[in-house]
């Protein structure tokens, strides 16, 4: 499989510990987590998997009660390791960071200054601005041709691996659930990606809230 994959991401929990407006998790499985054996099949599945590099990711995943496990783990594929997390319990792990290769926080005034001020220096952070909210409920119901845009001109090219199944966006699995769309996800077996080359996302691209989103306006 060749798709010109940027990074893989592992949706590990959608559990938080803030409520941040700016964030896509209203519609999200709130109670979602991904157990360790599905991160076990996921470091066997995965390992030639052709992206440049693995984003570990959420909801929160420092709040995944085996978070350190999980990094060792990816760690061990070899791979380039990124960590989406708002920072206000990396002081509770910060074995991890000298693992990753960029750690993303999001800046959030008033909520995570402290983690902000310890951490955000540091050579493997990067600070993400975010300019305009998400709005979760938002569905532009693109026709055929702008459908086709969102999918050729994805600045994320990625495969989301969520729980036993692999999708190709971060919103796939939010947008399949909640609109009931046909499929756009294949199970993690053997011959996986195979199956994965030939499936049709479009139905996903159509209803994507972050492509109509003001800062992602790339259709």
């Amino acid at each position: 499989m060749d798709r010109g994959l940027e990074f893989c991401l592992l949706d590990l929990t959608h559990k938080c510990n803030l409520n941040c407006d700016f964030c896509g998790k209203l519609v999200w499985d709130s109670d979602y987590e991904m157990t360790m054996g599905q991160v076990e099949d996921f470091c066997r599945l995965c390992s030639d998997l052709p992206a440049r590099n693995i984003r570990i990711s959420g909801g929160e995943p420092l709040v995944h009660p085996y978070v350190d496990e999980v990094v060792d783990m990816v760690f061990a594929m070899g791979r380039p390791i990124e960590f989406a997390t708002n920072g206000t319990l990396l002081h509770l792990h910060e074995g991890i960071i000298d693992k990753c290769w960029k750690i993303h926080i999001t800046p959030y005034p008033g909520v995570n200054d402290e983690a902000v001020a310890k951490y955000g220096n540091l050579p493997n952070m990067n600070l993400v601005t975010i300019k305009t909210w998400l709005d979760p409920f938002l569905d532009p119901n693109y026709y055929p041709g702008q459908t086709q845009k969102v999918y050729d001109n994805c600045c994320h090219v990625q495969v989301n691996i969520h729980g036993d199944s692999a999708y190709p966006c971060c919103q796939a699995e939010t947008l399949e659930r909640t609109l009931g769309l046909p499929p756009v996800h294949v199970k993690l077996k053997e011959g996986w990606m195979e199956e994965y080359g030939k499936l049709s996302v479009l139905p996903a691209c159509k209803h994507c809230f972050v492509a109509a989103t003001e800062e992602w306006k790339w259709r």
